[in-house]
């Protein structure tokens, strides 16, 4: 964009304002649906943010926090929890650390945030392996209604035994 353009031109490539525009357009193409390039952006202010501010910013977290968002719209939930546990560890490290009241309030709300994200992801992962258990289930109703429960075992294992009788090397 033309902003992004003047700000690079002005400030050079690695300016911590430059970061954040990335991090905004990373947000929008999520919103829009294009995760990939979400997860670019987000990657490309990631690393910037992290090279200036240093890795427990608050506005490190909260691109971390985005990049767990994109895992989470493309399916990837072990990335996503993966990513939350990670800032969610860097929040109580920070909160220890932390003497002023209204500062150790917004870290509360983030570790609540943060937790929240986490059990939602527990939550979706928990649905997808129920799914694949139903599926499973389905399929051997499907292969018993077929084959009938001990004829398909047989006939698979008569199979087995002759596969395994062969040399292949």
């Amino acid at each position: 964009t033309h902003a992004e353009d003047t700000l690079i031109g002005v400030y050079g490539e690695s300016h911590i304002e430059v970061a954040r525009i990335e991090d905004a357009k990373g947000k929008c193409f999520l919103m829009q649906g294009h995760s990939d390039k979400a997860m670019e952006y987000h990657h490309k202010a990631l690393k910037k943010k992290i090279d200036v501010l240093g890795p427990i910013n608050s506005s490190v977290l909260s691109t971390r926090m985005n990049v767990a968002a994109a895992h989470r719209v493309r399916q990837e939930l072990d990335e996503a929890a993966t990513v939350y546990r990670e800032v969610l560890n860097v929040q109580k490290l920070s909160l220890q650390r932390e003497i002023h009241p209204h500062k150790r309030k917004q870290l509360t709300d983030d570790i609540g945030l943060t937790m929240r994200m986490l059990r939602e992801v527990q939550r979706e992962k928990n649905r997808s392996l129920d799914s694949m258990g139903s599926i499973i289930e389905e399929k051997k109703e499907h292969w018993e209604a077929d084959w009938g429960a001990e004829d398909g075992r047989d006939e698979f294992q008569s199979q087995a035994e002759t596969f395994s009788n062969y040399d292949c090397f």
